[in-house]
């Protein structure tokens, strides 16, 4: 199978679950890069995050494409520039933080881009973050948290509720925002229309390349829409029943078993 465009999810899909980037990942995706294919991370992350992970990867500039917050933003590495697609109004991030006040002490706010992340009360993940030097703000109100508009508001729920609190938070969407379940414990409200694909189709359509052409990987509900408008989706062992059943493969090993890497060695190079 040929592919002209790789774009890849990060956690649970290129890294493992202690988020480490193994050896074979990183010989299979640079054997890739030197097979011509054009290379793509698609993540919650900012862009200047996602240029970090690489440049920590030993892989700086070998990802032309960075679909960034989940599709808000788009780095188009072939003509070297930057979009902004989706920002939430500050009175919609302030009605989805009083709307979620009902389970304050199982989801935990923050927001962020690549300047600043802000916390609603001091707590562990402000400490951990403040320890990486990066500017952080304890907000001690709603109305501090909505100082921005922002591509996504984030809640860290528990484990054990999480399932609950999605239910909750969709229940009680309006017409301008969504939300996406992103890992097992992370819950963002985004833009509506704001996805991985949107990001993925302004980047094709800008160079000339056949969604038929690119093949995604993912493991989890915000990847759905990615994989499903590519020619290839595939989806990790690890993923989420919802991503499996959209997938065209999913794959014998899980991301703790360099699933990924073993699926490109055997299908794709």
């Amino acid at each position: 199978m040929n592919y002209k465009v790789m774009i890849f999810d990060i956690d649970g899909t290129l890294v493992d679950d202690d988020h480490n980037f193994t050896n074979r990942t990183k010989e299979a995706i640079k054997r890739l890069y030197d097979q011509g294919v054009i290379l793509g991370l698609a993540s919650g992350r900012t862009i200047g995050q996602l240029q970090q992970h690489a440049k920590e990867w030993g892989l700086e500039g070998y990802f032309k494409v960075l679909i960034a917050l989940n599709g808000a933003s788009l780095y188009d590495g072939i003509n070297n520039k930057e979009y902004d697609f989706f920002r939430l109004k500050r009175e919609w991030i302030k009605e989805i933080i009083e709307m979620m006040q009902v389970y304050k002490e199982d989801a935990k706010c923050h927001i962020y881009n690549d300047e600043l992340t802000i916390f609603f009360k001091e707590d562990e993940d402000f400490r951990k973050y403040k320890m990486t030097g990066r500017k952080v703000i304890a907000a001690e109100t709603i109305d501090e948290m909505c100082q921005y508009e922002v591509p996504k508001v984030l809640f860290k729920t528990t484990l054990e509720k999480s399932e609950e609190i999605e239910s909750y938070a969709k229940a009680h969407c309006t017409e301008n925002y969504e939300v996406v379940r992103t890992q097992p414990i992370y819950l963002e409200f985004v833009c509506k229309g704001c996805t991985k694909a949107y990001g993925l189709k302004y980047f094709c359509e800008h160079n000339n390349i056949d969604l038929k052409d690119v093949a995604s990987f993912g493991d989890t509900s915000n990847d759905n829409n990615m994989l499903e408008v590519s020619g290839l989706g595939v989806c990790l062992a690890n993923g989420s029943e919802d991503t499996k059943k959209i997938a065209d493969v999913v794959t014998k090993e899980d991301n703790n078993h360099d699933g990924l890497a073993k699926f490109i060695e055997e299908n794709l190079l």
